[in-house]
């Protein structure tokens, strides 16, 4: 892997790239925490999450491991002023105010998309929307997810994961990352990508989010879209892995992948 490079001494937080996460609802502030602190740790120079008012409210008060993050409302007209890239869905729900959140997002960005979780269950409602967007994207189900997604069981899915995830990334012209054991990515002219790293520790709640943000920030530092992708998914999963290798597969949190993730892009320096 030589996509991780040593740092220039003239460096400073704007070279890294800026990450934009939109998400998070008044019951469900975390996921998007979780996305925000992967892309920092992942070497985002700045990473702003924006959320609802009342969830922002809810949000920024008791966490003070979000001191680094930056917050937003994500009803603002500026949202995307400044950024690199966005990231949607950890915790967004899929009530009407959502819905509408995600519609504008389509409209109005003109910067390479991450689609994740709700996002993903809202755009199964309609998944010829994809086909509006002129941006880079890519999309990162589990199964459930990409059953609703292209209306496939998930018994089918589990037993067609490359079929399903080339063919769903090729009518779509989007890149699909099918999470779950040996991870598949999936491009829109039809490439295929197994990744080898992770483990069944990592089956457990917000390892998605971290992946979401990962892949954001590579894409904020200037990875190409693809690279970006397959490298984000392998360092996520090596992190898990290093994880497991101290705790066992019982346990592991996804804040401790989080924590993991400098000292496997350290080992991945050239």
């Amino acid at each position: 892997m030589t996509l991780f490079k040593p740092r220039k001494k003239e460096s400073h937080k704007g070279t890294y790239g800026h990450v934009l996460l939109i998400g998070g609802s008044e019951k469900k502030p975390g996921a998007i925490l979780l996305s925000g602190r992967a892309a920092l740790r992942a070497g985002a120079g700045l990473v702003t999450v924006a959320l609802p008012e009342k969830a922002l409210q809810k949000f920024t008060k008791p966490f003070a491991q979000t001191l680094e993050l930056m917050f937003e409302r994500s009803s603002s007209k500026k949202i995307f002023a400044g950024k690199n890239v966005v990231g949607v869905g950890p915790g967004m729900g899929v009530d009407q105010k959502a819905r509408s959140l995600l519609n504008s997002i389509f409209k109005k960005n003109s910067l390479p998309l991450v689609l994740d979780a709700d996002a993903l269950n809202i755009i199964s409602e309609n998944p010829k929307v994809l086909k509006t967007i002129r941006v880079p994207t890519v999309l990162t189900p589990h199964s459930g997810e990409m059953s609703r997604l292209c209306g496939r069981s998930v018994s089918y899915i589990q037993k067609n994961r490359v079929t399903v995830a080339r063919d769903f990334a090729q009518k779509y012209g989007v890149y699909v990352v099918l999470k779950g054991f040996q991870t598949v990515i999936a491009t829109p002219d039809g490439e295929i990508f197994i990744n080898s790293t992770g483990n069944p520790g990592m089956a457990t709640a917000g390892m998605g989010d971290v992946l979401t943000g990962v892949i954001a920030s590579l894409l904020a530092q200037g990875l190409k879209f693809k690279e970006a992708i397959v490298a984000g998914v392998y360092l996520h999963g090596k992190a898990g892995d290093q994880v497991a290798a101290r705790l066992g597969d019982r346990g592991l949190l996804a804040t401790d992948v989080i924590e993991e993730i400098p000292f496997v892009m350290k080992e991945l320096i050239l």
